[in-house]
């Protein structure tokens, strides 16, 4: 649609179509009412989810009319899907930053005056994207948490990803190489996260100091490395934390030096283990690959990601273990609230075990850059932090309008955030307007909250 002739109703019934192929939902077409849901008593500790349609969730992304769905329309069907796991991490972590994040409206920027604090928020802007027809907003709060915040981790990592490509490549052309390792141990049910997460990444600073690391930095040609940290969890084997690792070397090594350099890993990862009270197997506590290629071909974990038409690579593999599905029994931490919105009667445990994985997580670096390599292999792309990443508004991009913080309530209340932004997509202004003026109303809310946030950040 590409004009507001055609109305809210057209717009509402295309993306009711969209919520259903992705989460299973029968949403009416070009009905008025937005689809909510709430958990059953069984499941009550999770409250009212929001932003998700009765039917839950399916594994499926697939327009039921046409047997599959576009790369734009699983762009927004993944949207769909982040901004319910935010709503289910928000009632999980009462407290928590990411309750606000994309909810509360900024205060005023300007400065301070006597008596009066800051100048109050004057709405919450929607933007789209040039040539792309992509929206977003502007003007709300961002906790940048990319452990516990889907829409914020995907933000974060997508940028994360272009950061590693481009160190990769550049590091190639200049004659180097890069290999890929991922280091594990023996884990059980019994386990307590926290323990072993702290004690795995004590084990992996011990493996990068002393004489024995200088001797294989020196013999091997390492420059330096990038460090991603993940967990999964099962319920045969409880959680387990890993390390993927990227080592950049002063040239390419052919299969043979690799396979002696994975040796020579996994018999150092041993001795630093057992320091830690760990222990790993020599065919299981550290694999080596070389990775060639923009985007190397690693192994696939997930296919193919919504937002973007490539492989699975080893960029993503660092970087986007909060969109990967955890294989067979093997569930990553946004699958925990996957789960808990699948399985309403088992919400508690799935959250419990998310909140135990949010707490043992805090003050880890997801992405940790060896000392001086980013200047070697990204000499002229500035440092950004998470948050700043978050908040970043994308370019180039034209502001369709600014939503009242009436309205803006409305669209809180009615749990329709991600609808809203397809609509954008779909129309123009007088539609975003139209889809607002369609939502129930307001009782008595105070949500969202407009002054200078200060909220603790935890």
């Amino acid at each position: 649609m590409s004009n507001s002739s055609t109305g809210v109703a057209g717009v509402q019934s295309y993306s009711g179509l969209l919520v259903q192929a992705e989460l299973g939902a029968v949403v009416g077409g070009g009905a008025t009412k937005p689809p909510q849901a709430s958990v059953s008593a069984a499941g009550a500790a999770l409250g009212t989810i929001t932003e998700l349609p009765s039917g839950g969730m399916s594994a499926g992304k697939i327009d039921p009319l046409r047997g599959y769905l576009s790369a734009e329309e699983a762009t927004a069907a993944g949207r769909v899907e982040r901004y319910a796991l935010q709503a289910v991490a928000r009632e999980a972590l009462p407290g928590h930053r990411v309750g606000a994040c994309l909810r509360w409206v900024h205060g005023g920027s300007g400065p301070k005056k006597r008596g009066r604090g800051r100048p109050v928020a004057r709405g919450v802007e929607v933007w789209r994207k040039v040539g792309e027809r992509k929206a977003f907003y502007g003007g709300l709060m961002t906790c940048g948490s990319v452990f516990v915040c889907p829409p914020c981790a995907a933000k974060i990592a997508e940028r994360r990803r272009v950061e590693l490509e481009q160190a990769i490549s550049n590091h190639r052309v200049a004659g180097g190489g890069v290999l890929i390792a991922a280091f594990t141990f023996s884990h059980s049910r019994a386990d307590v996260l926290a323990l072993i997460l702290g004690a795995m990444l004590e084990a992996f600073k011990g493996f990068k100091s002393g004489r024995a690391w200088v001797a294989l930095v020196e013999g091997w040609g390492l420059v330096g490395d990038i460090r991603a940290v993940e967990v999964t969890w099962s319920v045969q084997n409880g959680w387990h934390p890993h390390l993927h690792v990227l080592w950049f070397t002063q040239c390419p090594l052919g299969p043979e030096d690799v396979a002696s350099l994975e040796e020579d890993f996994s018999a150092r990862w041993r001795v630093v283990l057992a320091r830690e009270g760990l222990r790993a197997s020599g065919a299981h506590g550290c694999r080596v690959q070389a990775t060639y290629g923009a985007v190397a071909d690693y192994v696939a974990k997930f296919g193919y990601e919504s937002e973007r038409e490539l492989p699975w690579g080893v960029t993503a593999e660092l970087v986007k273990s909060h969109a990967k599905r955890g294989r067979r029994k093997h569930l990553t931490p946004f699958d925990l609230l996957r789960q808990a919105l699948a399985s309403p009667d088992q919400a508690p445990r799935f959250l419990a075990l998310f909140k135990e994985y949010v707490a043992a997580f805090k003050g880890t670096t997801q992405l940790k850059w060896s000392r001086d390599l980013r200047e070697k292999v990204l000499p002229d792309t500035e440092e950004v932090s998470d948050a700043e990443i978050a908040a970043r508004l994308e370019a180039p991009a034209e502001r369709l309008g600014r939503l009242s913080l009436d309205d803006w309530r409305r669209v809180l209340h009615a749990n329709q955030r991600a609808e809203l932004l397809r609509v954008a997509e779909l129309g123009e202004w007088p539609d975003v307007l139209a889809f607002v003026a369609a939502l129930p109303g307001v009782p008595g809310g105070r949500e969202p909250r407009v002054s200078v946030w200060e909220i603790n950040r935890r």
